[in-house]
């Protein structure tokens, strides 16, 4: 997967990462 420029230096951010793995912990139970 890649990412604009842009976003790249916010997926460094452990904060940044942390919020994605939450939200993508609700989608999945959603659709589970």
């Amino acid at each position: 997967i890649t990412f604009p420029l842009e976003v790249r230096p916010m997926m460094r951010d452990p904060h940044v990462l942390a919020l994605l793995r939450k939200k993508a912990r609700t989608l999945l139970r959603k659709r589970g």
